[in-house]
């Protein structure tokens, strides 16, 4: 059991669960011989078998009722007693290192998970065979003619001696016949498969190798693999969710591994995220620098942003924290079907309504919040029942939306790749006249070509006066209102303040209004 969770215990830490342990290990033992005795009851004529309940039968005289009713007792108390030990554990050490209180809560859990197994597991499934039903057969058949043998005269004996003489010269001619006709079907088939062979021509080509020596073994490294990623890497500016991760690891107290690797796993990820954004985006610069796609091509990008998820899927897998490799999958699901919809909307230039954008940027932006803390709870050793479901929610629409209301004051590059951010939303849910003149202007734009400075101008007037912009900021202000409340709860959940949150929230904060645009 230890080996499959990955727990490793030292003598130290063996001798402190000691007592707990020998009655969680009473408690699987007494539960696979209950399940497992109507199989194992049919083969002591055999083999010896080593169960409680042929051991109660046997030693304690009692019958086979008796000692089923006795194992499924001794289960229950052993199962009690191993409560009791591990409440008794706990109060005597009331520092006890995290990996063992885990592997306590754990162990407990695996008892319920034998119980299911031994109850449904094929392996102690008891199915009639057919030698058996034959067996039985015979052996009534032989039960019944008992009497009239033990009457027959010994002339009738000697009579059904010759007829089993004769019934068994007769098997043996027939056995004979069999392996003669299975010989000639051997033959054949080794003829016809012969046949079927075309000969080769004496004067085929051969291939031969280059070199006269034999050449040794190529392998081939994961350098044109990595190489998009780790470019990508080197021109990255510190992301929020970096920064987010130090901050939760003040409740969440990860250990300095597990913490190691879910860091690597956000940056890789984030990585790949943006090298697939800017192929998508046909981005001509990343953080003032060439991006990924126009150094190594858009295709070796694709295969190394591809590779990424195959990368952190086996990290995950490796750290054997349960529940997290399930995490990982979930979240990038929903974050390729929020970008789906993403890309959906931008090519087709669709507005969607409000709800449909938010659920969008639920699954898109805020799934990279929800992998990060569902990563650092599962190798969490304390305060992993704290419920971060809704500031990762609120972080995912803040982040969102945040960035796209930042993008229109500077070059607008959101429009230049006739994107559907949440002012253009807005707009044209509110004005269907704004909504025809700013998707025209889209579906009119060349492919990969930005839009004019006039164009841009235009919809960022038409933004400004339907009153879309001062919405969004409007939004982006009360999300950050509720991102401060969803702290102060926390901090009340977990009992203890997280200066480094509030930090990250009051930078977040600063926001210029539509005013200045």
């Amino acid at each position: 059991m230890g080996f499959a969770h990955g727990t490793r215990l030292g003598k130290e830490d063996q001798a402190i669960v000691r007592d707990a342990l020998d009655a969680a290990e009473r408690t699987m033992f007494f539960t696979n011989d209950y399940y497992s005795w109507p199989k194992e009851k049919r083969e002591t004529k055999r083999r010896p078998v080593a169960n409680v309940i042929l051991f109660l039968m046997q030693h304690q005289n009692m019958s086979e009722e008796e000692a089923i009713a006795q194992a499924k007792e001794l289960i229950i108390q052993n199962e009690q007693e191993f409560v009791k030990r591990r409440e008794a554990l706990y109060q005597a050490n009331p520092d006890l290192a995290p990996k063992l209180r885990k592997w306590m809560e754990i162990l407990g859990s695996s008892l319920a998970g034998i119980h299911y197994w031994s109850k449904n597991t094929p392996r102690y499934a008891v199915l009639a065979t057919v030698e058996e039903s034959e067996e039985e057969d015979e052996h009534s058949q032989h039960g019944s003619t008992t009497d009239v043998v033990e009457n027959s005269s010994e002339g009738d004996a000697s009579a059904e001696d010759e007829d089993d003489d004769e019934e068994d010269e007769d098997e043996e001619a027939e056995a004979e016949e069999e392996e003669e006709a299975e010989e000639d079907q051997e033959q054949e088939a080794e003829h016809v498969e012969e046949a079927a062979q075309p000969e080769e021509p004496q004067d085929a080509p051969v291939w031969t190798p280059l070199a006269e020596e034999p050449a040794p073994i190529v392998q081939l490294n994961t350098m044109p693999l990595l190489a998009p990623a780790g470019y990508m890497r080197s021109i990255a500016i510190t992301d929020l969710q970096s920064e987010l991760l130090s901050a939760l690891n003040v409740w969440l107290q990860v250990p300095n591994r597990p913490l190691t690797y879910i860091k690597q796993i956000i940056n890789e990820l984030q990585d790949s995220a943006h090298m697939l954004a800017d192929i998508q985006d046909h981005a001509t610069h990343r953080s003032q620098r060439t991006p990924a796609h126009q150094v190594f091509g858009r295709a070796q990008c694709m295969n190394s942003a591809a590779y990424t998820f195959v990368r952190v899927a086996k990290i995950v897998n490796s750290l054997k924290c349960p529940g997290m490799l399930d995490g990982l999958l979930e979240e990038l699901e929903a974050r390729f079907i929020g970008q789906s919809w993403d890309l959906d909307w931008r090519t087709t230039s669709h507005a969607p309504s409000e709800q449909e954008y938010l659920t969008m940027v639920d699954q898109k932006s805020g799934s990279t919040f929800r992998l990060l803390v569902r990563l650092m709870q599962a190798a969490s050793m304390e305060g992993s029942s704290l419920d971060f479901e809704p500031l990762a929610k609120l972080l995912g629409r803040w982040y969102q939306i945040r960035h796209e209301y930042l993008g229109l004051l500077g070059r607008g590059e959101d429009l230049d790749h006739g994107k559907i951010v949440y002012p253009i939303v807005r707009c044209c849910n509110l004005d269907p006249a704004a909504k025809t003149v700013i998707l025209g202007i889209y579906r009119q734009k060349a492919a990969e070509a930005p839009l004019s400075p006039e164009s841009k101008t235009q919809i960022l007037d038409l933004l400004h006066r339907t009153g879309a912009l001062q919405a969004t900021y409007d939004l982006i202000r009360q999300l950050g209102r509720e991102v401060n409340k969803t702290v102060t709860e926390l901090e009340a959940a977990a009992a203890e303040l997280n200066p480094a949150l509030r930090g990250l929230v009051k930078s977040l904060s600063e926001l210029p209004i539509p005013t200045s645009l």
